[in-house]
């Protein structure tokens, strides 16, 4: 009875005072959860059909972090990742990341509606067999023969017979469906020039009367100023040409500019009379808007 009693207040003391497990059971007794391994997971402990306070709670505290829900304290620390479904909210967001980026995908190109987009060279809304756009592609045979093509698809062609006046050859470009030629690079330049064996009317000209003085202000027949100039020694002169009718220089011996240019064979340009009569150069634009 006395050694009962004994053992009995020995375990009473042993609790009240905080003896550890190695000293109430023995050495051999299993160490104590660390507070990490607690806050983490516990491990086995959170798997345990049991649970345990330490078990349930980082059971719980995984599913809050994952999902926002909590898990059963019998789930375990798998179960913990599982019960807060992170796969769900996963799911929307590449739902909302796909839908994204399926709108921002570059529609194919739509041959035949008239709008030349990123990989055609032309689109003509109706087509025909003379406009120079077969497929959305550049034909520059399709407006005749020896044309030449620029890296953008424009079409060149330089005729000479017969000779005409610029208003005439402005018109002969204009029947075949294209416009006096427009410089705008060395690259073009150089194309054009191998159009010319004496001299041919480009598209620069000076909208004035034919025995107006003028100032040398000269524009692209399509509207557009001269972005790129490639004008001769001393061109565009004030020639004594005259200005009205008459033998000699215009009335009181005016100096006057010729209001028209043509380009010379070595790709040069020179102001000229816009009665004279020369060959011409004509350009055809890729069918389509741009």
């Amino acid at each position: 009875m006395n050694v009962r009693f004994f053992c009995l207040s020995a375990a009473l003391w042993a609790a009240a005072c905080g003896i550890t497990d190695s000293v109430e059971f023995g050495p051999s007794a299993p160490p104590p959860a660390s507070a990490g391994e607690n806050a983490n997971g516990g491990g086995d402990g959170a798997g345990t059909a049991a649970g345990g306070k330490s078990g349930a709670a980082t059971a719980r505290k995984g599913g809050v972090a994952s999902g926002g829900a909590t898990s059963q304290p019998t789930s375990g620390a798998s179960g913990a990742s599982t019960a807060g479904k992170p796969s769900t909210a996963g799911g929307a967001g590449d739902g909302a990341g796909g839908a994204a980026g399926d709108s921002g995908m570059v529609a194919e190109p739509v041959c035949g509606n008239g709008v030349i987009e990123t990989g055609e060279q032309c689109d003509a809304s109706s087509p025909s067999d003379h406009d120079g756009c077969d497929e959305c592609r550049v034909v520059c045979a399709e407006h005749g023969d020896d044309l030449l093509e620029s890296d953008d698809h424009h079409c060149y062609a330089g005729y000479r017979e017969p000779q005409l006046e610029f208003a005439s050859a402005r018109e002969d470009c204009e029947m075949r469906g294209a416009h006096l030629v427009t410089i705008e690079s060395a690259a073009e330049n150089e194309l054009v020039a191998e159009f010319i064996v004496e001299s041919k009317y480009i598209g620069a000209f000076e909208d004035v009367a034919l025995t107006a003085e003028g100032s040398g202000d000269y524009r692209w027949v399509t509207g557009e100023a001269l972005s790129f100039e490639n004008w001769a020694n001393g061109e565009p002169d004030r020639a004594e040409s005259r200005c009205g009718e008459g033998p000699g220089p215009g009335p009181g011996g005016s100096r006057c500019y010729e209001h028209c240019v043509a380009t010379l064979p070595d790709g040069r340009w020179a102001d000229q009379r816009c009665d004279r009569a020369d060959g011409w150069v004509c350009e055809w634009e890729p069918v389509g808007r741009n």
